[in-house]
């Protein structure tokens, strides 16, 4: 004969996967029927892409506009004019010295005055003062401009890392099923605010 038995069991799925908000927004459209089987990767929900994609457009923006700081900062024609100055400067000191050079023995077999002598000595001098002075100047410029080259490319390299948070933000906007399985009661409505972090379906796996 059979031998029946009856007891109370309880069934659970090896997996259960609570589907929550990855960003806040209004929750647009609803892909699923509850209760139903959906399948790994299937469109479940979306939300409201709007102001993420604005987000997304003003880092873009942001990055453009740092990369242009950036190609500017690098001309750096504040540093080669500067080189040119300099270069004028030390081309007016070596003629000083070679008019100097010139009038120092004459001077002394008195066939100039000490006049000419005094004039091209104070010339070397001021000629000398000016290469200084050019030189400090570009030292200064080079050094600006290295800083304004490193801030720049620190702030292309965060105008990016935003780009890719909207990217990252943006793609959060379309929920797929992470596994095969049933999906469970919607917890929310179409057209209702979703908060971060917020369970608004549970599926189990078949």
């Amino acid at each position: 004969m059979p031998i029946y038995s009856e007891y109370v069991g309880q069934t659970r799925a090896d997996d259960t996967v609570e589907l929550r908000a990855r960003v806040e927004g209004i929750l647009q459209k609803v892909y699923f029927r509850e209760g139903k089987a959906v399948r790994k990767g299937q469109l479940l929900f979306t939300i409201d892409k709007r102001p993420f994609q604005a987000s997304l457009q003003a880092a873009k923006a942001l990055l453009a506009k740092s990369i242009s700081d950036l190609a500017q900062a690098k001309q750096r024609t504040d540093v080669i004019q500067a080189q040119a100055q300099l270069a004028d400067a030390q081309a007016v000191l070596s003629k000083t010295q070679q008019d100097l050079n010139r009038l120092t023995p004459l001077a002394k077999e008195k066939a100039v005055t000490e006049l000419d002598l005094d004039a091209a000595i104070a010339a070397d001098k001021s000629a000398r003062a000016n290469v200084d002075a050019r030189k400090a100047n570009l030292t200064n410029l080079e050094a600006s401009v290295k800083y304004t080259i490193e801030r720049a490319e620190a702030e292309v390299s965060a105008a990016k890392a935003r780009v890719t948070q909207a990217e990252l933000e943006l793609s959060y906007c379309d929920i797929y099923s992470p596994i095969n399985g049933i999906i469970g009661f919607l917890q929310v409505d179409e057209g209702n605010l979703i908060g971060r972090g917020e369970q608004y379906v549970t599926e189990r796996s078949t």
